[in-house]
């Protein structure tokens, strides 16, 4: 095992040296920890939110920080399908014409601070669901629930869904969504009964007032304990002075403690490289498939299976070994010579996101005649090679919206998406003099090739398209309400813009029917729709690599929203197991 490989070790060395100087009459300062001495975990975006929910937090699938914290429903499985999460929370779906699903929770079910996980939790989140422009939120699902039947502090509720709709109820309370109501009443000076029975009765300045603390209360930069505590297996510690969030085990946690009881999850700004040679990358989601610092370690001689490692094949772990995810395809392994030697497994896979272009509500984009002369005109194969050629994988062009591209019922939607391929530059001309500013999460070399190679098939139909990044965007940046104009008839942006380029899971983005002999039909129906329509153009399947240290067992790829993380209290390192006392508090 590697120096840091790790966590306790720092923390025992440091004990035992205090012990003995204390024995020997001596009393010297004891070795400071560094975050860099624990198990890291790597994410390429910044570290901004805890809240899964918002538009912002979404963009930058803050689900992978807050997954084990907030943990979802329902958890990824086999071939992408959803499981429950029977630690936190029990399903039943009723016999209806209009779909009812009930939730019982568990009465162990309670977050770090001792109070216990409630409806009331839910009907928050059910509130800033379906209230997308006072909450800024991004839960598309919520807008199929009709009403979240919660009688206040009850461990039992009812999700009743609009007529037809509820065909994908599972992907609803997903990870880094449900958020503690009773924490946020506290900060609002009331009870939490009193604010569940407020937001259902939708009280305009109770609305407002939770909306400001739930779109802002979860940032990281000014971490508030009180308001941030965890019903997931792992809390928040701290959060230090490089964006890095310190993950402990949470002690009050319903289900099986931690097998690593402390995890620092570094954001995109932190060097890789320096990480890699203290020894505290332990798993990262990188955004480069070649980075320079990599070099790949020798084949192992003593015939194991550096999978079985990865995966937890050895039966620690059955669960885990069983969710690697179906149809992602890895590329070759590759590695620069010049660095030292790794001891990590670096991969890249074909993802189940989308690369979509999402376009802003108001503004000239706003309307459907130019969104669909801007679809003539973008080059979808084009794009998808674009993207391939800087994720060092080869990626499919993927026109479908309302399924991921190795669905196999993708292929019965074929003939309503694959005309969307071609280019007509005189069918686009209709936007001729147009403008349209891209922004994407963060600086992507990947994405602005993806721009780029927009803006190369829109010239010719005289529409501009301009790369307007920066340090990074999110749906939270697109055009809202009509813009104003300056002395010289110039629009003023603000800094918005008119579509975001961002990945996209297309089950939780998009409703189907509730009756399986109805959801071809339906599915087929809503991708017709949403290509009349050109709210946004999916372009191909989003790239994802990874790295993981080869002493770490059953990390399990996948490539949801919440990421390789998904399982992170599983993660187990032989040498560092939970202590006594977590193990007493199962």
């Amino acid at each position: 095992m590697r120096r840091k490989h790790l966590v306790q070790v720092a923390a025992v060395i440091t004990a035992l040296a205090t012990f003995m100087a204390g024995c020997s009459g001596s009393n010297p300062e004891p070795k400071q920890s560094s975050a860099m001495d624990y198990f890291g975990y790597q994410l390429t975006v910044p570290l901004v939110t805890t809240n899964a929910g918002t538009k912002i937090g979404e963009s930058l699938k803050m689900q992978r920080l807050s997954g084990r914290i907030f943990p979802g429903a329902f958890i990824p499985g086999p071939s992408g399908q959803r499981i429950p999460n029977t630690d936190l929370v029990s399903t039943q779906v009723l016999p209806a014409p209009q779909r009812q699903v009930i939730y019982t929770l568990s009465d162990q079910a309670v977050f770090s601070d001792g109070v216990p996980v409630t409806c009331d939790d839910y009907a928050l989140a059910f509130a800033a669901g379906s209230n997308p422009d006072i909450f800024s939120s991004h839960m598309p699902q919520m807008q199929q629930v009709e009403r979240v039947d919660c009688t206040p502090g009850s461990k039992q509720f009812t999700v009743v869904y609009q007529q037809g709709k509820g065909g994908r109820w599972r992907e609803l309370f997903s990870a880094g969504t449900v958020l503690p109501a009773h924490a946020i009443a506290k900060r609002l000076g009331m009870d939490t009964a009193d604010l569940t029975r407020g937001l259902e009765a939708r009280d305009p300045d109770l609305l407002g007032r939770t909306a400001e603390v739930w779109r802002f209360g979860f940032a990281l930069n000014k971490f508030d304990p009180e308001l941030q505590v965890s019903y997931g297996p792992y809390k928040i510690e701290s959060v230090g002075e490089e964006g890095e969030v310190v993950l402990v085990a949470n002690d009050t946690y319903y289900g099986d403690a931690p097998e690593v009881s402390k995890i620092v999850v570094w954001p995109s700004s932190k060097d890789s490289a320096e990480l890699q040679a203290a020894g505290a990358l332990m798993v990262g989601d990188l955004d480069n498939h070649n980075p320079e610092w990599f070099k790949a370690s020798p084949e192992p001689d003593d015939g194991a299976n550096a999978d079985d490692v990865r995966t937890g094949k050895d039966g620690k772990d059955a669960d885990a070994s069983e969710a690697s995810e179906a149809g992602e395809s890895p590329s070759s392994e590759t590695a620069n010579p010049e660095a030292p030697e790794s001891h990590q497994e670096l991969q890249t896979v074909i993802g189940e996101m989308t690369d979509t272009l999402i376009f802003a509500s108001a503004g000239p984009w706003a309307y459907h005649e130019n969104r669909q002369a801007l679809a003539k005109c973008v080059d979808i194969r084009g794009v998808a090679a674009a993207s391939s050629s800087e994720a060092g994988i080869e990626l499919p062009p993927s026109p479908v919206h309302v399924l991921t591209q190795n669905d196999p019922m993708s292929r019965r939607l074929e003939d309503i998406a694959n005309p969307h391929l071609n280019v007509d530059i005189e069918s686009a001309r209709v936007a001729e003099g147009l403008e349209l500013h891209i922004g994407y999460p963060v600086p992507s070399k990947r994405l602005a090739a993806m721009v780029e190679a927009i803006r190369k098939s829109c010239e010719p139909a005289g529409i501009t398209v301009t790369d307007v990044t920066g340090n990074g965007k999110t749906r939270g940046d697109l055009l809202t309400e009509e813009p104003g104009y300056n002395d010289q008839g110039e629009m003023d942006r603000g800094g918005k813009i008119d579509a975001f380029l961002g990945s996209v899971d297309p089950m939780m983005e998009y409703e189907t029917a509730t009756s399986r002999s109805e959801e071809l039909q339906s599915l087929r129906a809503e991708e017709k729709r949403l290509w009349d329509e050109v709210p946004s153009i999916p372009l191909s399947p989003q790239p994802r690599t990874f790295i993981v240290d080869n002493s770490i067992k059953n990390v399990v790829v996948y490539t949801g929203p919440v990421g390789i993380g998904w399982n992170m209290d599983r993660w187990h390192v032989p040498g560092l197991e939970p202590t006594p006392e977590q193990k007493d508090g199962e």
